[in-house]
């Protein structure tokens, strides 16, 4: 949906351009529509980078907090003994593996060119929702376990 949008501004400036250059003789009209579709294909890479930055740091920033979560639940935890406790301790041992394996999604798609991070972004989504739900069912998991 992104890239559409990306598109039809890409598409939307270029006819602008073009039809603000009809007025202008033939050589310069070209040469000033050249440099307008120049300046908005750089101004689409900025925005592109932009957003880019925008979604790893805000994804970052949650990965930080489930960090701070997951020890909460650790703590929590300790209230439980036998069995239980094992069982939890594993199922957080798989949580952090799988905060780990989100961790390296993200810092691939902080090195990934502008060209295939909006691919790589639905990957690095996927695995963060996936995360969260393992996580959001461990809570409730111990929740339910301490009452």
């Amino acid at each position: 949906m992104t890239l559409w949008k990306l598109f039809m501004f890409v598409m939307a400036a270029m006819i602008i351009l073009v039809l603000g250059a009809c007025g202008d003789s033939e050589e310069s009209g070209t040469q000033s529509v050249k440099e307008e579709a120049n300046e908005t294909v750089e101004a689409t890479k900025d925005y592109a980078a932009e957003k880019k930055a925008e979604f790893t740091d805000q994804l970052k920033e949650q990965m930080d907090s489930l960090e701070e979560e997951i020890a909460d639940l650790r703590d929590k935890s300790q209230q439980l003994s036998g069995e239980a406790k094992d069982t939890v301790q594993t199922e957080l041992n798989k949580l952090q593996d799988e905060k780990a394996a989100a961790q390296n999604k993200l810092e691939e798609l902080q090195q990934s060119s502008q060209n295939s991070w909006e691919e790589m972004k639905d990957e690095v989504d996927q695995a963060w929702q996936a995360l969260q739900q393992q996580y959001q069912d461990l809570k409730a998991s111990i929740d339910q376990q301490i009452k």
